[in-house]
């Protein structure tokens, strides 16, 4: 936009040189243009101006944005496998990693519900009294070692 003030400036500059009587009707008209065209000329490089800093402020709340995106819609390659078992106190449904059930340290998985014991990977759960919440491991020992290529009895 320094091109059209320059350009608006020339215009002024000529029309000073040229002796352009600002009395005349002529030298009025001549004169009340090139005024508007530096009111024109400013505006533009003030719009100009404006639409730069509102470019780069878009390109930072776009950066935010892709920010936020990155860290809430973060596709999970999520491909652990769950065990339900049943809890015998309140028959609420708990979910844990299938990887406790080869884990080598004893591992208690507790209701949140009521806070029982619904399951140590210690072999004590498959007894008589857990019957449900056995039938539900032993299927689920089963599922996890036929993932693995293993045949269990159990």
């Amino acid at each position: 936009m320094k091109d059209l003030k320059q350009r608006v400036s020339y215009l002024q500059g000529l029309a000073e040189g040229m002796e352009i009587s600002k009395e005349s009707k002529e030298g009025k008209l001549i004169s009340h243009i090139i005024d508007v065209l530096e009111g024109i000329a400013y505006t533009v490089d003030e719009l100009q101006m404006q639409q730069d800093e509102l470019e780069e402020y878009l390109e930072t709340i776009d950066d935010d944005l892709n920010d936020l995106e990155e860290d809430f819609y973060v596709e999970e390659d999520d491909e652990t496998d769950y065990v339900e078992v049943k809890c015998p106190s309140c028959n609420d449904i708990v979910c844990f990693d299938s990887g406790i059930l080869e884990d080598d340290d004893l591992i208690e998985v507790t209701c949140p519900k009521c806070n029982e014991v619904v399951f140590i990977n210690d072999g004590s759960y498959d007894d008589d009294e857990h019957v449900e919440t056995g039938e539900a491991l032993n299927e689920a020992e089963k599922l996890v070692a036929e993932k693995k290529g293993k045949t269990v009895d159990l």
